[in-house]
């Protein structure tokens, strides 16, 4: 079977788009993003995107990680599908309703720009779900089961589960070592996307991402907007704030 497939990417966040619209529906969409997503043997990417066709005006999109889990939420996964319903399937709108398994989006399309309003974040350690005494975690000390020292972190929902740590220099965080530890941790109990970032001033922050299911990435749009919510919540970031990635 031929599967015609589309190569995009936002702030260097690579998904493959499959049009499931007019085309042929994947059947095991777990196994072909786990060949698909391949950097050595297959095409590439950091997941899948399957969209589909459009019910009462709702698209649909379905994201698929490297290691075949499904994703709630990914927001620039969002901005690509939308760039692409806009090109090949609507070229005169430029407002568009998305459903994922976080809820219904409304990306913006303005020229080579996507605006998508990601909703409010949840503190709250049930919407994550994340297991813990209180009812947020919020700058706490936070133990890796591994010889790691206790740090101070925070756990934020946008849909997906986020856990953010700010430290002196996200350069020294051995971060490959860490996001696997954090990130497969018993107390997220639908695993976790951990960032470390770097406050550099109230208005710009630096951070670095291990995804949930996928590892190292150069963004995570769900993770900018959690860890510039959590710096927020706690104080270290104004408003208006730069989030620089990889």
């Amino acid at each position: 079977m031929q599967i015609e497939f589309t190569k995009m990417q936002a702030t260097g966040n690579d998904f493959i788009v499959i049009d499931e619209i007019e085309r042929a529906i994947v059947a095991n969409k777990a196994e072909f993003a786990k060949l698909a997503c391949d950097r050595h043997f297959g095409i590439g990417a950091d997941g899948v995107l399957f969209v589909s066709k459009a019910t009462a005006g709702v698209y649909g999109m379905k994201i698929i990680n490297p290691d075949g889990s499904e994703a709630e939420m990914c927001g620039n996964g969002m901005r690509c599908v939308a760039l692409y319903l806009k090109k090949y399937h609507a070229p005169t709108a430029n407002r568009f309703r998305v459903k994922t398994l976080a809820g219904i989006m409304e990306p913006v399309v303005a020229g080579k720009m996507v605006d998508v309003n990601m909703g409010k974040p949840s503190f709250k350690c049930r919407d994550l779900p994340f297991e813990c005494k209180s009812e947020t975690f919020l700058n706490q000390e936070f133990k890796p089961k591994s010889d790691d020292k206790p740090m101070n972190m925070t756990t934020v929902s946008m849909g997906n589960p986020h856990a953010v740590f700010f430290v002196k220099n996200v350069d020294k965080v051995p971060l490959v070592r860490l996001g696997q530890v954090i990130g497969l941790d018993y107390r997220f109990q639908q695993g976790v996307n951990v960032h470390f970032a770097q406050v550099v001033s109230k208005n710009m922050v630096r951070l670095v991402t291990w995804e949930r299911g996928a590892g190292l990435t150069l963004a995570c749009g769900t993770g900018a907007i959690s860890t510039v919510s959590a710096g927020y919540k706690l104080g270290l970031l104004g408003t208006d704030v730069r989030a620089e990635l990889p």
